[in-house]
């Protein structure tokens, strides 16, 4: 049997009050003494009473709900993303829809269009490894729904966007590395579609040029994020006459599974072989040997994110793009 939803009329029907008081008790309004608010919170309480959020929305045209799409909800980066997310929505009173593209441009699409179509007052997306055409999000500013990147971001898109510095964070990555003493540091990199993997890249570039360091085109690799794919770069290393003495990865995961993979191969870490990721994920520290990495400030960058949005939510006219960009800090440990 469907259990039929309670209505205002139905808790006004009970206390024997206007729908309007009823309401505007909910609402918390001042024109409603205390005791009225009490004896209708109650009732709304014992009825087991929810609001109609599309009946909201189609009233004040805001449903307080705001969007988000990441590629990977399993990365601790992310979910480290979202719970700053979070905290700022609710103390601002804003709920979150979550969406998870899987690393695939098609699913980010229909991500896309389950938000709007949930009518969000706003979205916050970090990109699939697959995003190489941006009119699912183009279309959005034809709706007037603004939106704001984070991390992977769509460079010349004119949308606000929260990142870190990644090509100067690369470049301080490769050059810790040598001043470590190692002489062949390699890239691994990830689809190079995706601004971070871009501006890491040429940030590992400028860095060995600055120290008048060979740059070896083996030793530059595209992963394609999975462990599959890591462990064919890794086996292509090692399989190189020069090989290289360090490898910086484009993340974590990539980092970690390096690590595996060289362990599996009999190769002494960081003897043989160094390794240094980026984002520094609680699993970092429990790989043996503990990870080197680049912190990033992924809780931080949530919050500035879904900030960012809520301006431009409240204020039409903050439609335009603007940069925020977070430091990192280089994490040392075991690996390097």
């Amino acid at each position: 049997m469907i259990r039929e939803h309670v209505t205002l009329k139905d808790i006004a029907k009970k206390l024997n009050l206007s729908v309007s008081t009823v309401s505007r008790a909910l609402s918390d309004l001042p024109i409603i003494n205390e005791e009225t608010k009490k004896k209708v919170l109650l009732a709304a309480k014992e009825m087991d009473y929810h609001p109609n959020l599309f009946a909201k929305f189609l009233k004040t045209k805001s449903s307080n709900t705001i969007g988000v799409v990441v590629p990977d909800l399993e990365m601790h980066f992310f979910s480290s993303c979202i719970s700053g997310m979070q905290n700022t929505c609710l103390e601002n009173g804003y709920n979150l829809i979550i969406c998870q593209s899987n690393e695939s441009l098609e699913q980010e699409k229909f991500n896309i269009k389950t938000l709007q179509d949930s009518r969000v007052d706003g979205i916050l997306i970090s990109l699939s490894r697959e995003t190489n055409s941006f009119d699912h999000l183009e279309q959005l500013k034809d709706h007037q729904i603004p939106f704001v990147y984070f991390d992977r971001v769509h460079e010349n898109g004119p949308y606000s966007q929260v990142v870190i510095n990644d090509e100067e964070s690369s470049f301080e990555a490769t050059e810790y590395l040598i001043h470590k003493g190692y002489k062949k540091i390699a890239f691994l990199c990830g689809p190079k579609i995706l601004s971070i993997c871009k501006n890491r890249l040429m940030g590992y570039q400028n860095a060995l040029r600055n120290h008048q360091m060979d740059f070896n085109t083996d030793w530059v690799l595209e992963s394609d994020l999975s462990r599959a794919s890591t462990e064919v770069c890794i086996d292509n290393y090692l399989r190189l006459n020069d090989r290289p003495d360090a490898i910086l990865a484009i993340n974590d995961i990539v980092a970690i599974n390096c690590i595996r993979h060289l362990k599996k191969k009999g190769i002494k870490i960081p003897k043989e072989m160094a390794v240094m990721g980026f984002s520094n994920s609680p699993v970092s520290e429990v790989i043996e040997p503990n990870l080197t990495t680049v912190e990033q400030p992924s809780f931080d960058m949530g919050k500035l994110a879904a900030l960012r949005l809520l301006e431009e939510i409240r204020n039409p006219n903050l439609m335009s793009q603007k940069i925020f960009t977070l430091n990192t800090k280089i994490i040392e440990r075991d690996s390097t």
